[in-house]
């Protein structure tokens, strides 16, 4: 993908200043970090459940990652509703 602003061969972005992205897109991104992250940790938990767990749910092991991944799938649902409302 091409970028449509000006490159340099500096560090000055063609001699303005960088602008800074609009609000709304910048919480989309956050968001998508945010799921991203936490998707990583859920898979990482679940890959470390033991074989044996006695009389414990293999979920039981997972559930605070569950709920942290959980609640990033909300907000990234949220935030890219704010973006289609334009």
């Amino acid at each position: 993908m091409e970028l449509d602003y000006p490159r340099s061969e500096g560090l000055n972005f063609g001699g303005g200043k960088p602008k800074s992205p609009e609000p709304v897109n910048l919480s989309h991104a956050h968001a998508l970090f945010r799921l991203l992250e936490t998707r990583a940790a859920l898979e990482a938990k679940i890959a470390s459940v033991p074989d044996y767990t006695g009389q414990w749910d293999r979920k039981d092991y997972f559930a605070d990652e569950q709920e942290d991944f959980n609640r990033a799938v909300d907000v990234f649902a949220e935030t890219t509703k704010a973006l289609n409302k334009d």
